[in-house]
């Protein structure tokens, strides 16, 4: 049964090209049946490293694989196709893989490698939720790391959003949000939360991130602190995303790999042996045991990290050995890592190192060590279970919010090193007086939800301001102020929630009886979904 293997990277210059095709080869070298295909957007340059002429690439894309224009190479076992993602095409990879997957199983290859490029799209998204493997290339500087995360991000949203809208959980997700903030830390924890509130759905989050089968193979590596990073990007976007993947290998940086890269030559073919030789047959033993393993189902539940899977230590690891995992990690977790770019805001990440300093401490103390391996070590079922020993997290939360409070002030100060005088006034404090003068250019016409927002920004209140002030979520705000009619809570409700807005925008009980009426008239049908609370 042939299987589907995707490559891509988060940023260009990460080497997907010259190490997917030095794969192909290597895997038709073998003795494998491999179909290399090109889907980068821009059209790609695989062909360039198999010696095919671009007057000789596939200028079509048939609906059925088995009439597809594949192009002969150099190498026995190794087929290719090029452009499949095409621009001027419109190409979708993701809807070619479902019309072609009864005959793929047919077709007598063993692998399909295909080159995503580096363009994020959601083609690529499902793409990778399709294939039976995907390998990620990254480089270790920040701006490859910081792509990459948003890269995990994108396919963390991208799946979520489209279950919320599948199993119709708005108004769920929404009060999980309000309620539980303090629990939601991270992106894992929206999930676990979200199975606790829908046991019967569990499964459905748990696919979200269990299906998406990611190994990632670091390239140019220079120094030992990057090489590192084999092991603890993974553990990092395990902890926050809940993807579970896979460390491939590292590429050190070698001048074989630029030579290969510059001359469009695959470097198998004239290497022998080597260190690239030889971190390639690893690479490609590992690829081959992913893209052929099926996790059994019982092993693959959703349920909270245990102390040691989240310091990525195993069960009976030495004090010693305990500590050093740690001290490489609090390296990680602070604001000016990339690493944590695009991931936690200040806020969460303040909450996510101290339950990282307390698991760090109970398995640093024998006693409460040696109860928790009694206990079998195993995750508990519910999110507030997982908590270590003695970790408050309300009380973490209070004292972040005093440090916050206490902290140094920024000082304004001009060229000239001098402190800039105080304004007067601050964009929050507003005569109530101007709110009802801005208000009479609206006299004309039906006020909807876009002229409350352009009245708001006009008197210079923020919409966190606005959701402290009258309790109302953001997502209730956002959806009154963009006219989000689906989104909205019960007409009654409505009334309240858009009265509590108006008051804090300090308009008038006339005007704000008129900002009721007008909005409710322009909803396309009533409203009946049930109240988030306050």
């Amino acid at each position: 049964m042939t299987k589907v293997i995707s490559t891509f990277s988060a940023k260009g210059g990460a080497g997907t090209s010259v190490m997917t095709a030095n794969l192909a080869i290597y895997l038709a070298q073998k003795g494998k049946k491999v179909l290399l295909i090109d889907a980068a957007p821009n059209g790609g340059t695989l062909h360039a490293y198999l010696n095919i002429p671009s007057w000789a690439l596939s200028r079509t894309v048939p609906d059925f694989f088995s009439v597809l224009p594949l192009i002969d190479t150099d190498y026995p076992n190794l087929k290719f196709f090029s452009s499949l993602r095409c621009p001027q095409k419109s190409s979708c990879v993701a809807e070619y893989l479902v019309k072609w997957e009864a005959e793929l199983k047919k077709s007598g290859f063993d692998f399909l490698l295909i080159d995503m490029g580096s363009h994020l799209d959601h083609d690529l998204v499902a793409t990778a939720y399709l294939a039976d493997m995907n390998i990620l290339f990254v480089t270790p500087d920040p701006v490859s790391i910081e792509k990459t995360n948003h890269l995990f991000r994108t396919f963390f949203h991208t799946q979520l959003d489209a279950m919320v809208q599948k199993l119709d959980i708005a108004s769920v997700l929404q009060e999980l949000q309000r309620d539980r903030t303090e629990h939601l830390y991270s992106a894992r924890n929206l999930l676990l939360s979200l199975a606790e509130e829908l046991p019967k759905a569990r499964r459905h989050f748990s696919d979200i991130v269990g299906r998406l089968r990611i190994g990632v193979v670091f390239n140019m590596l220079r120094t030992s602190s990057e090489a590192e990073l084999k092991d603890i990007y993974p553990l990092v976007i395990r902890n926050y995303y809940g993807f579970d993947l896979r460390g491939l290998g590292d590429i050190l940086f070698s001048e074989v790999i630029q030579a290969s890269a510059q001359t469009m030559a695959p470097t198998v073919t004239s290497e022998r042996g080597g260190e690239f030789i030889e971190m390639l047959d690893l690479i490609a033993g590992r690829v081959l045991t992913l893209a052929t393993k099926r996790d059994h189902p019982t092993t693959n539940r959703f349920l909270p990290l245990t102390y040691y899977e989240m310091l990525g230590v195993q069960r009976g690891s030495s004090a010693q050995d305990i500590r050093a995992q740690y001290e490489k990690l609090r390296a990680v977790y602070f604001s000016q890592n990339p690493l944590m770019r695009d991931m936690f805001d200040p806020d969460s990440l303040f909450i996510y190192t101290r339950l990282f300093e307390s698991v760090y401490q109970n398995l640093m103390d024998p006693d409460v060590k040696r109860e928790y391996d009694m206990g079998g070590g195993q995750a508990p079922e519910m999110l507030e279970q997982s908590l270590p020993e003695g970790f408050d997290l309300r009380e973490v939360i209070r004292k972040y919010n005093r440090q916050k409070k206490s902290g140094p002030k920024l000082v304004k100060r001009d060229v000239f090193g001098r402190e800039a005088e105080e304004s007067q006034t601050t964009p929050e404090k507003f005569d109530g007086q101007d709110a009802n003068m801005l208000f009479e250019k609206f006299a004309d016409r039906r006020i909807a939800g876009s002229d409350l927002k352009a009245l708001r920004e006009e008197l210079g209140v923020g919409l966190k301001s606005v959701c402290e002030k009258t309790r109302i979520s953001q997502m209730v705000l956002r959806s009154i102020e963009t006219d989000d009619h689906r989104n909205l809570p019960a007409t009654t409700y409505l009334k309240g929630f858009l009265r509590s807005y108006c008051r804090t925008l300090r308009l008038s009980e006339e005007n704000t009886e008129r900002v009721i009426a007008d909005f409710l008239s322009g909803l396309i049908e009533p409203v009946t979904a049930p109240a988030p609370k306050q």
